[in-house]
């Protein structure tokens, strides 16, 4: 029997013949680069599809959006805003409890954790300013439940001390981890 083909065969990517490539074998390169959908866009090479997306949305080509992978990203920027906020925390109540329980300390520890809390505290109140959705009671709850866990791990792997010399629960309203008049 002989295969008789009529036209060559598009050249297969780099990645087809890869046996550890992330794409199922025969899905890659059915199409040329420009021809892909902007969802294999995503899985095969996230900078240019965030590229195109924006260029799309720009010159309003809404038919060029991709817009399950857009709303996924779009969500996954607003709960790093809300990682950003429960780190920030993390790190004032990790220096808060260091300078209320870690007592023998040089000077020089006290004075750059009491200048961590103070920046921390500033930064914490600017991403509040930028981003006023994080003031819901829901999202703070969240935020400071995740931030006393990691901060109080945080400062009992600094410290080195007892984990039994730390407050189980959280002692911290969000007003003292907040505001630079409720001092350390």
């Amino acid at each position: 029997m002989t295969n008789v083909i009529a036209e060559p065969l598009p050249a297969a990517p780099a990645h087809a013949a890869n046996p550890a490539s992330p794409f199922p074998a025969g899905t890659a390169g059915r199409r040329g680069r420009s021809e892909r959908s902007p969802a294999d866009r995503y899985e095969q090479d996230f900078f240019t599809w965030t590229q195109e997306q924006a260029a799309a949305l720009r010159a309003g080509r809404l038919q060029a959006l991709d817009p399950q992978h857009l709303a996924d990203e779009i969500e996954d920027m607003g709960r790093s805003e809300q990682r950003a906020l429960a780190s920030r925390l993390a790190i004032i109540i990790a220096h808060l409890l260091k300078l209320e329980i870690q007592l023998e300390r040089t000077p020089t520890n006290e004075k750059s954790w009491r200048n961590s809390v103070a920046t921390q505290r500033r930064q914490t109140q600017r991403l509040l300013q930028k981003n006023p959705g994080l003031k819901k009671a829901d999202i703070l709850s969240d935020a400071l439940e995740s931030a006393w866990d990691d901060g109080r791990d945080l400062a009992i792997r600094e410290t080195g001390m007892d984990p039994d010399r730390f407050p189980a629960e959280n002692p911290y309203p969000l007003s003292r981890l907040l505001d630079e008049s409720e001092g350390f």
